[in-house]
């Protein structure tokens, strides 16, 4: 859905810019800006709000039409498309206040008493299909949802960070500072740029001394007249004002703390910088192409190596904990301490428990890779309902006597309370191991300590506190073998933690944002 928006969007918005670089500057930063890379693919709503969120963008401000009109069918369509964005995230709100000014810049041209009609046409239509979600929005998830906002300072620095480096590089890396620097740079030059216009009195569009709005070089648009051309800067002015109104109300908001929140920033932003590349001696703008180019590539990487990433569950490698309990399950067990003279004659790898194991765990990556494992004879238990993390739902009956035990101490972001309360409930399980018990770690994390430094920030660490917590080894197991006898003692004291043959449930453990 993501990409079928942004193929939409661009199909509306690149012939507006007459000039190749810029036209290559806006698709490089669209499509291959390491943020959209990252966020694009996940299976959450980010993908298909962003990619739906696009298509309202482009239907409202029509950017292809050097003579906007909003009709009746548009604001009917337009008050359907918010209704649907409002059912897959409240940030609707944000976008359809920001997508009001645009729109009112787009159609001012357009007489008040013909606009307010279907300006109401479309609050109406919107308001009257998210009437049933109201209040549960009032009463349940917003008073929910405050673990997902943060100050205004850190969501600002963040979603800041996000645009101009991305989450695929953390902040110190050299291309990383380079982004920051470049479009900080460019930021300065579009408002200086925006102020000698001001100050000379002439319109907006004489921003581009390259003369992308002149008819006889701007990018034909099929059905339009050349001298269409020249109001090209009206379309633009409204896709930039949407984009610097929507990150502004993000990072207000609190929401910018979350990044992926303003994944629609990307390409709503992208014209902006195209167009100040625009306004550069060609040279300047081959270099700035080059270097896209380079940190795009270099981004990618990253997020296919999953190394060296601004969020810290992305470097993980639930795996290597997946395959290291796959080659010690199946070792058998060691005797307990005190046996009695006499052994039977022979024990199957099934009686004698080998095979069989049960993983405690509060790391939904974990879990989620081990439930689509299909271990036949791994029992996972941990604070996440739902088929994508549940295992076999018992351990088979009759059989798996003395288990393997595998406890999984990992990262785990949002409360403090929440966090002691998980951890305290994992670390009583390692009570009902019998004898020996065996540590290793995973998933060596070579920045851990630098990005620890990062939440003793001034005015800021009250936000990054939970960064603190982040360890060197992203997983910490502890192994050994218990007696199933105990399991049920075990999970009774172990109130938040599930497995798949569990009914009810304790807490949500969406509390945590296991997404951390």
């Amino acid at each position: 859905m993501v990409y079928t928006g942004l193929a939409f969007f661009l199909l509306q918005v690149t012939p507006l810019l007459a000039r190749t670089r810029s036209q290559v500057c806006l698709l490089l930063l669209a499509t291959l800006h390491p943020q959209f890379l990252m966020w694009s693919a996940t299976f959450r709503w980010y993908g298909w709000w962003t990619g739906l969120a696009l298509i309202a963008l482009t239907i409202a401000l029509q950017p292809r039409d050097a003579r906007p009109a909003l009709g009746y069918p548009r604001a009917v369509t337009l008050g359907l498309l918010l209704a649907c964005l409002f059912y897959l995230n409240y940030i609707t709100f944000v976008f359809a206040f920001a997508l009001g000014a645009a729109m009112l810049l787009r159609y001012r041209a357009q007489p008040w008493k013909r606009l307010l009609p279907r300006a109401l046409l479309i609050v109406g239509v919107f308001l009257a299909l998210i009437a049933p979600q109201l209040h549960i929005m009032l009463t349940v998830h917003i008073p929910d949802g405050r673990a997902q906002r943060y100050g205004v300072a850190i969501s600002l620095l963040r979603l800041l960070q996000s645009v101009c480096a991305s989450e695929a590089y953390l902040p110190w890396h050299p291309l990383a500072i380079l982004a920051d620097l470049l479009f900080g740079t460019l930021g300065i030059a579009g408002v200086a740029a925006l102020l000698r216009l001001r100050r000379s009195g002439l319109p907006a569009r004489h921003l581009q001394p390259s003369q992308e709005i002149q008819p006889s070089q701007a990018t034909p648009i099929p059905g339009a007249r050349p001298s269409d051309a020249v109001r090209s800067d009206g379309a633009l002015a409204s896709i930039v004002l949407f984009g610097l109104l929507f990150f502004l109300l993000v990072a207000a908001s609190g929401l910018g703390g979350k990044p992926r929140n303003g994944l629609l920033l990307i390409p709503a932003l992208a014209p902006a910088v195209a167009l100040i590349v625009g306004t550069l001696p060609s040279r300047a703008q081959d270099a700035i192409l080059i270097f896209l180019a380079l940190w795009s590539v270099v981004g990618a990487g990253h997020l296919l190596g999953r190394y060296g990433l601004t969020k810290s569950n992305m470097n993980d490698r639930p795996e290597q904990v997946v395959a290291f309990i796959e080659r010690t399950v199946s070792q058998p067990p060691a005797q307990p301490p005190a046996q009695p003279p006499a052994q039977p004659p022979a024990q199957t790898a099934a009686q004698s428990g080998s095979g069989c194991a049960i993983v405690v765990t509060y790391d939904s990556a974990l879990a989620f890779s081990l439930a689509q494992d299909n271990l036949p004879r791994v029992l996972i238990v941990s604070p996440f309902r739902g088929t994508a993390f549940e295992g076999p739902p018992f351990l088979p009956a009759g059989d798996c006597p003395r288990p393997h035990l595998y406890i999984v101490q990992s990262y785990l972001g949002g409360s403090v309370a929440w966090v002691r309360t998980l951890n305290a409930e994992l670390q009583s399980s390692t009570q009902y191991i019998n004898g020996r018990q065996r540590a290793d770690s995973f998933g060596f994390d070579p920045d851990a300590s630098r990005k620890r430094s990062l939440s003793r920030i001034g005015g800021l660490g009250g936000d990054l506190a939970s960064i603190a917590r982040l360890p060197d080894y992203r997983y910490v197991v502890t192994s050994g073998v218990m007696d199933r006898a105990n399991l049920d003692t075990m999970r009774k004291r172990m109130t938040h933690f599930f497995s798949g043959g569990d009914i009810g449930a304790g807490q949500d453990p969406s509390q945590s944002d296991p997404s951390n």
